[in-house]
């Protein structure tokens, strides 16, 4: 599906370039184009849904054995948050959306890097949109990462000040294809990625109503690396 997918966003796209500002057609074209790129994300919801990621596992050797293992993929949860910062600061700012960070020194997680950085791009982005929906004019959204208790593993928190998730909604979030938001505006399937990825990791992730009771906070335990 995506081979001719490409082709008809590429010709979409062509066709615009040559439809001066004010044309007719050109509504049309856009439409087709954006079309064309909510279902190739639709597509690749789907797949990444499906598809159980290996991450960045390579080959090492037991000392007592030699017999060659996987080494499980980890990263610096800093680290990462440092490059979601970096790489959503322009559309939060269009959003008019801060993000504020509360960041604990914690040890490296069960998780590759890319696939914690897909989470918390979905997690800023949902949040952004809550607030933006909620007609707040913006907010803070509150990116946060400590000890989880127990001291095995390591606690990430998104909250925002937006309207919330109403309680009877919060146990349905998770499922594929379940979205509150407009027709159109969302293919239901972030959420389900997210807890695919960190379930694949050994963690979990639930959310509940932010702090002092209002928005939401969404909250990500993975276990720490050894």
């Amino acid at each position: 599906i995506n081979n001719p997918l490409t082709t008809v966003l590429g010709y979409a796209k062509l066709l615009q370039e040559d439809k001066p500002e004010g044309h007719p057609d050109r509504n049309g074209l856009e439409l087709i184009a954006s079309e064309a790129e909510r279902m190739k994300g639709i597509i690749g919801g789907l797949l990444e849904y499906a598809r159980t990621p290996r991450g960045s596992e390579q080959r090492i050797a037991t000392p007592a054995s030699g017999i060659a293992r996987e080494a499980p993929p980890s990263c610096a949860p800093a680290a990462v948050i440092r490059h979601v910062t970096a790489l959503l600061g322009p559309q939060l700012k269009r959003a008019k959306a801060q993000l504020a960070t509360e960041v604990t020194s914690t040890p490296a997680v069960t998780i590759d890097a890319h696939a914690l950085q897909q989470v918390l791009v979905n997690l800023v982005q949902n949040a952004a949109q809550a607030m933006t929906s909620a007609d707040r004019g913006g907010g803070t959204i509150t990116l946060g990462v400590r000890p989880a208790p127990g001291g095995i593993a390591t606690l990430i928190t998104v909250a925002d000040e937006g309207p919330g998730i109403p309680a009877a909604d919060r146990a349905k979030v998770f499922d594929p294809f379940f979205t509150t938001k407009d027709a159109g505006a969302g293919t239901g399937l972030g959420l389900a990625v997210c807890k695919h990825l960190i379930a694949t990791a050994g963690g979990s992730i639930e959310v509940g109503a932010g702090p002092h009771g209002r928005g939401a906070e969404f909250r990500v335990v993975i276990p720490n690396a050894t």
